[in-house]
């Protein structure tokens, strides 16, 4: 299990010019690098929620903002699909929760808000104006 203190520098831009390869009709607006403490696994949690956007939310548009205030990084990761019922919008995170035909395990999003804590950092989600979803990702900035 990976403890506090393996955590290293990881730049944002790496992460996401990965996952840029992986999804290439994402559009990312890159407003600042940014350099985070965290590990490899913050590839994975950025994966799991835009793969949930296209398998749930039936997106076929997704954009990826990344920005910078003077102790944070914020990434956010909106998505233009069906959006995420107001009725379970509080339960997505919690471990073994699961929604809709295309229903999962369940312990994507949990897995995903454990390591953005173990980061020191915070996850949220919103609506998409006029539909979809965007997560927030708030990330300790690394100086």
């Amino acid at each position: 299990m990976l403890r506090r203190y393996d955590l290293k520098p990881i730049s944002i831009t790496k992460v996401i010019e990965f996952i840029k390869r992986i999804y290439p009709n994402i559009i990312i607006d890159m407003l600042e690098d940014c350099e985070i403490i965290g590990d490899e696994a913050l590839t994975s949690v950025i994966d799991n929620i835009i793969n949930n956007s296209i398998t749930h939310g039936k997106t076929d548009k997704i954009n990826i903002e990344v920005t910078a205030e003077e102790n944070t990084c914020h990434v956010k990761i909106i998505d233009y699909g069906k959006g995420i019922p107001d009725s379970i919008k509080g339960r997505i995170f919690d471990e073994e929760f699961s929604y809709g035909e295309s229903r999962g395990t369940g312990i994507g999003l949990y897995i995903a808000k454990k390591t953005i804590e173990r980061y020191g950092g915070e996850i949220e989600v919103k609506d998409t104006k006029p539909q979809g979803a965007t997560f927030i990702l708030k990330l300790k900035r690394y100086k």
